[in-house]
């Protein structure tokens, strides 16, 4: 049984969501400068943006010149926001998904991994698809937001608050291809190092198994993510509320591929790959430990509630 030999018995729901919004947060706050840089290289429209960046050092250097190193940090509170909904809904719905897989023993290990993984991506997207594209917009600054809450009020007054889902096709692709590229992914790699190297459960595990994952999950995710961001940040009809630019996720790629080329699709991969490893470096390191400790915790505070029964 797995989860017993790694001494990670079951966690309580309670308990996972808050280990899981602190983890989530410190990552996110830690790498937040990349992802940035991330974003604003991705809505970056050859020949058609004021802006032109020419790579991750150029945004950083014009941000800094521009806006100040406070602008570095355009749009991290509903970041945080985000990751507090998004990031604690992904790895308590994965936890709580695997461990009902686990207990009825029915599926392998890799494939516990993945449907755990592709449950956990769609309910986490679904429900914080605001979040998200408060986030992007904040991010690439052609929008003028005093903060996450006006944001929110002004996207629904302007354009409807099913504009508030807008880019939930893609953000929800986006979520699922992440989500098995990065839980599954470190699941598998800390699964091999710890069962067939027997490489001793702690640190360096957590370190090698987030490199590998980080690394899986750049590759795969940076199209998906590059077309979910266009969507989101993309002008609309003041009328309609439609994108002026974008019909769907597939008329998007199309563009992007036929006017900018194949290679743009990976735009801001090199940003997106340092936001990743800092992430899920941090996150997993910050994860595991705390996750021992809650367990911990629980079951103190079960075998004093079995002593006074």
């Amino acid at each position: 049984y797995q989860r017993r030999v790694h001494g990670m018995g079951d966690l309580w729901m309670s308990s996972s969501l808050v280990v899981g919004a602190v983890a989530s947060c410190s990552a996110e706050a830690c790498s937040f400068p990349f992802d940035l840089a991330k974003t604003r290289l991705q809505v970056q429209i050859n020949g058609a943006s004021t802006t032109t960046y020419l790579g991750m050092k150029d945004v950083l250097y014009s941000i800094a010149r521009t806006e100040g190193l406070r602008g570095w940090f355009s749009g991290l509170r509903a970041a945080l926001i985000r990751q507090a909904s998004y990031g604690t809904a992904k790895i308590a719905s994965y936890e709580h998904i695997k461990l009902r897989l686990e207990a009825s023993q029915m599926v392998s290990h890799p494939i516990r991994a993945l449907v755990a993984g592709v449950g956990a991506g769609v309910l986490s997207s679904s429900l914080c698809t605001p979040t998200d594209l408060v986030k992007v917009r904040m991010q690439t600054g052609h929008h003028h937001y005093n903060g996450f809450g006006h944001a929110l009020y002004n996207i629904a007054k302007k354009e409807g608050l099913m504009a508030l889902y807008k880019g939930i096709i893609p953000t929800t692709q986006r979520a699922v291809v992440i989500t098995l590229s990065n839980l599954p992914m470190y699941d598998l790699a800390k699964h091999y190092l710890v069962d067939y190297l027997k490489w001793k459960d702690g640190t360096f595990v957590h370190l090698t198994a987030a490199l590998f994952s980080a690394t899986v999950c750049t590759l795969v995710s940076q199209p998906i993510d590059v077309i979910k961001s266009r969507i989101m940040d993309q002008p609309v009809d003041p009328i309609t509320g439609r994108g002026l630019l974008y019909r769907s996720s597939f008329n998007c790629f199309q563009k992007i591929v036929n006017e900018e080329g194949l290679k743009c699709l990976w735009n801001g991969a090199t940003p997106n790959f340092c936001r990743n490893v800092p992430w899920l470096v941090m996150f997993w390191v910050s994860y595991e430990p705390m996750k021992r400790l809650a367990i911990t915790t629980q079951k103190k505070s079960q075998n004093y509630q079995l002593k006074i029964s």
